[in-house]
């Protein structure tokens, strides 16, 4: 495969989002056949950059243009957000591979049935004559690769997933987590995701209260940065610093100590692909509660890793939080049990090397 070369349509190093962070941390383990062509706005967090993209648009089309007369790539993998502005804006490339008659992957990220709605209704013979064209499909669910298949698409669908960035563990001591669990210190919940509404910030800050309550050796930290922020530190009152703690947005070393100190992770998301936090949060061996959407149901074994529920009233995510926090032992069992299946599931090189693999089939495919 070293001799066929492969283009990867990615978002710009610059951007924060998850699927920036999933090819930055599996590039280094592809060989140098393996070529990234970034496309999109430049800098999510930029007004500029916004503003600039129907130029940076123009350019990049032109751009790919040029890497397909001369390039001489035998795969194209595009990686499309499940979105109106990414499935408009990666049909001009599409139609450019498909003029060149090279093969190409689709790696939808994600799930929004509103977009779902709008595909079938405005846009269905663009999408149906350039992604469902494609030589595969990857997709983060059985929910979406239903849907594909609903679609009537005939090739091949797989459900992929994200990944956890191995060097966040590379000092990791796992017997410190079995031992934390037996220690006297404040059994310590964390919410580390996005604060927004619908990432379930306030049934999980209920959630939290209710079982402080009854356990008031327990305490919540959130963190992450979004929209609700302020109207979460609102929310919290008095029990801000006391029992709720507000820790802001974390990455690297900061992420490791957060998911070390802690014994719980708790994420009622209303909607999700497959968040790359609730990852490393198995990953780091924790118990984790969370809510039965998207990608998760797929992997999660309860109660293996911890309890997925449906129902992400209040009450019931403080019964199940309680029922894992008051057995020690079953938190020890659940964390190896997270641990080992992370670092066989998960870790980018094991995630590189199935992609890998997936390249190669179709490469070598008639």
């Amino acid at each position: 495969m070293q001799n066929n070369k492969i283009l990867v349509l990615v978002p710009s190093p610059n951007s924060a989002g998850g699927v920036a962070h999933y090819h930055q941390k599996l590039r280094p383990h592809f060989g140098s056949h393996v070529k990234y062509f970034n496309r999109g706005v430049r800098n999510q967090q930029s007004w500029i950059s916004r503003a600039m993209f129907p130029i940076t648009q123009t350019t990049d089309i032109v751009c790919f243009f040029a890497l397909m007369l001369f390039g001489n790539y035998s795969l194209i993998h595009f990686n499309t957000s499940f979105g109106k502005t990414g499935i408009i804006r990666d049909a001009f490339f599409i139609r450019i591979v498909q003029l060149f008659k090279r093969r190409y992957i689709v790696f939808f990220r994600g799930i929004d049935f509103t977009v779902i709605d709008w595909i079938e209704a405005k846009r269905w013979n663009l999408f149906k004559s350039t992604f469902l064209k494609a030589n595969q499909i990857w997709v983060l669910s059985n929910l979406m690769k239903k849907k594909v298949q609903d679609w009537k698409y005939r090739d091949d669908v797989i459900i992929e997933t994200t990944m956890v960035d191995s060097t966040l563990l590379k000092d990791f001591d796992f017997e410190s987590i079995v031992q934390k669990f037996q220690k006297s210190k404040p059994f310590e919940i964390i919410f580390l995701s996005r604060v927004e509404r619908g990432k379930g910030i306030y049934e999980a800050i209920d959630a939290f209260r209710i079982l402080n309550k009854k356990f008031r050796n327990t305490v919540f930290r959130i963190y992450g940065d979004g929209s609700e922020k302020r109207k979460v530190l609102e929310y919290v009152g008095k029990d801000l610093n006391n029992t709720i703690f507000i820790e802001g947005f974390v990455y690297g070393a900061g992420k490791v100590q957060a998911f070390s100190s802690a014994h719980l992770y708790l994420f009622p998301s209303y909607a999700e692909g497959l968040p790359n936090s609730l990852l490393e949060a198995i990953a780091f061996g924790l118990p984790v509660v969370t809510s039965n959407v998207g990608g998760i149901p797929d992997f999660f074994k309860q109660p293996q890793m911890g309890c997925i529920t449906s129902d992400i009233t209040p009450k019931v995510l403080s019964n199940l939080m309680e029922q894992i926090i008051t057995d020690t032992n079953k938190c020890a069992e659940i964390s190896s049990y997270n641990y080992s299946y992370a670092k066989n599931n998960f870790y980018a090189e094991r995630v590189a090397e199935r992609v890998k693999s997936h390249y190669k089939n179709i490469i070598n495919a008639k």
